[in-house]
């Protein structure tokens, strides 16, 4: 069994195989991987392979004819097994019932495999049997058996060349397009197989076979296998995954809002005509029941946006410049509204030395406030509830300092950590009714823009939250702003103006009829974009048109675009939409509008528009 100079120059190809193959095989083996059934099958293509280096290794040392051959005939054997368990790692990898990157203890076709491996390997025996039963042919001087002739290593080939045909056809069976750039390594170890066979034949005692199985191994760890390969893959798909469900959401999201303020902007709008009658009080109460019901929907609707829209990462602050004390008073008025019978005292303080026009994000801060004082209103029956409005003037900052406190039941310890999560319900006494998503919404805005939020409570002493938010001045009192700031005119007389009011849903119109009602303006009614059209191509003309965004057919842009083919088309056209989205102005705008109304109409926004084209 000594080594001459001359055998070990012929082992430098199968040792360095050796030596390459376990390097890799340990890297493998120590990097931190899912079980899954790919890499089960990897492994044993590794072990198979190192089996196949240590017997050609071994196969230097044997000067014996008869232990020659009985190692020949292993390592062809175990050759058609590596091959066997190459092709089986192929067909499991881009199978489609395999999941992925699921372990295989857990994976849902564990037994569909496993009863497919048997099978296999039922096939595998009955192939590499023969290559233990033929005969080879011995070197004519040394009378040692050679690998590549005789009747034993052309059967090894044919296995061969079989297997090498079905990685064909799984390739080309692969419609994905990045599975196949994955998969372009089979190119590769085909090629390397074909050179590798052609080679032994022509130079038997390169003994080259083994080589190229190793250098085929390592390039299916690179391109396939390699499990940090595989997390970034995986790391993609997720990643696609959620986008694609984040959109999902979104659509829905978007969709619900459509398709709840529809119905909502006719509650709304009946019910604050209805409250506007001469109705005996009691009715009116009921009206009022029904718009502060209808408002707080909507605010919930808003809310489970704006928490999807926050997540996203979408949600913008919009500064404009406003009046500190107006805005209270509008925030009061608005949560009054949900008092009903809770006998609850209001106390309002503002710092009469903090600066009256402000810039910031007017209908955020709003809607925080309105947030904070609903949720006290919830769980204070009888009591008071306490909003201190105080600052830090600095410069040309003002850090405005909001206490929100009332004398309601309180909020438990344990409840407090968890008391911004959304949807988190029960948070203060039992029995109350609640979404969950004010407070959420709340600290979500606060932080959004800029600011930082802190609650105080105890059951049974009530619950202050306090937050604070940068602010820019613009003037110390609202007097020194002219004009901008002028108190908003009351519904004027619009009886010389015409309107045309354009809307698939006729709930809507009536809505926006009755809405009109007092400005004594023409109101037409149009049900489609088309009949928009055909009214204004018959001559018709108007001094402002109100149309809904999304019409079945034609919808509102499209209207829109077609209306301004016309070279004497003039007319203001405002856009009626069920998207209340930051940054909406603008994105109707941009599609040749002239403003936008949200549903539910709000008659103060109403006024506002009709006051800028009308009056």
């Amino acid at each position: 069994m000594a080594i001459t100079s001359e055998t070990f120059r012929y082992m430098i190809f199968p040792i360095s195989a050796f030596l390459y193959s376990l390097m890799i095989f340990v890297l493998y083996a120590r990097k931190k991987k899912v079980m899954t059934l790919e890499n089960y099958l990897c492994t044993a293509m590794f072990i198979s392979l190192l089996v196949q280096l240590v017997i050609n290794n071994f196969n230097f040392m044997i000067t014996v004819p008869l232990w020659s051959r009985v190692t020949k005939q292993l390592h062809n054997a175990m050759f058609i097994v590596w091959g066997g368990i190459v092709t089986l790692y192929f067909i499991s990898t881009v199978s489609k019932e395999n999941q992925g990157y699921v372990a295989f203890k857990d994976n849902p076709k564990r037994e569909y495999f496993l009863s497919f491996i048997k099978k296999f390997i039922i096939i595998l025996v009955a192939l590499f049997l023969p290559a233990l039963i033929l005969n080879q042919t011995p070197d004519e001087t040394t009378g040692l058996y050679m690998v590549s002739h005789g009747p034993a290593p052309i059967y090894c080939y044919a296995v061969f060349g079989v297997f090498i045909l079905s990685w064909f056809v799984i390739f080309f069976r692969i419609k994905d397009k990045k599975e196949k750039k994955k998969f372009m390594s089979m190119g590769y170890v085909i090629l390397i197989g074909i050179i590798g066979a052609i080679a032994q034949i022509f130079v038997p005692h390169l003994y080259i076979t083994c080589s190229i199985t190793a250098l085929a191994s390592a390039t299916i760890y690179f391109n396939i296998a390699n499990p940090d390969l595989n997390l970034i893959e995986e790391l993609n798909m997720t990643k696609e995954s959620a986008e694609r469900a984040n959109k999902a959401k979104s659509d829905f999201l978007s969709s619900m809002s459509h398709e709840i303020r529809t119905p909502l902007n006719a509650i709304v709008g009946f019910s604050e005509a209805l409250y506007e009658e001469e109705l005996p009080e009691e009715q009116k109460d009921e009206v009022n029941i029904i718009t502060t019901s209808a408002t707080n929907l909507l605010e919930i609707v808003n809310g489970i946006l704006d928490i999807s829209k926050m997540e996203a990462g979408k949600l913008e602050v919009t500064n404009k410049d406003y009046i500190l004390n107006k805005l209270v008073n509008d925030v009061v008025i608005t949560a009054k509204r949900y008092l009903q019978d809770n006998k609850v005292e209001f106390k309002i303080t503002v710092n009469d030395k903090l600066p009256q026009v402000l810039n910031g994000d007017i209908v955020k801060l709003k809607s925080i406030l309105t947030n904070l004082l609903i949720n006290s209103i919830k769980y204070t029956e009888v009591g008071t509830i306490n909003l201190d409005v105080d600052g830090i003037v600095l410069d040309n900052k003002c850090r405005l300092i909001i206490n929100v406190e009332d004398s309601g039941k309180g909020i438990d310890d344990s409840v407090i950590p968890h008391l911004f999560t959304s949807y988190q319900l029960g948070d203060r006494a039992e029995g109350l009714s609640g979404s969950g998503l004010g407070v959420a919404v709340t600290k979500g805005l606060v932080e959004l823009m800029g600011g930082k939020i802190h609650v105080k409570s105890g059951v049974g002493v009530g619950t202050s939250f306090i937050f604070a938010l940068e602010q820019n001045i613009i003037a110390k009192t609202s007097n020194e702003v002219e004009g901008i700031f002028a108190e908003e005119l009351s519904i004027f007389d619009a009886s010389d103006k015409r309107i045309l009011v354009v809307d698939d849903n006729g709930v809507n119109l009536k809505v926006a009829k009755r809405l009109l009602k007092d400005y004594k303006a023409t109101v037409d009614l149009a049900s489609s974009g088309k009949e928009c059209i055909a009214l204004i191509d018959s001559g018709k003309k108007y001094d402002l048109i109100m149309m809904d965004d999304f019409m079945p057919e034609m919808d509102g842009p499209s209207t829109l675009k077609n209306l301004k083919q016309r070279l004497t088309f003039k007319t203001p056209v405002i856009a009626l939409t069920a998207n209340n989205e930051s940054g909406s102005k603008d994105k109707y705008l941009s599609l040749g509008f002239n403003n936008y109304l949200s549903k539910p109409i709000a008659k103060e926004e109403l006024n506002k528009v009709l006051k800028e084209f009308l009056s």
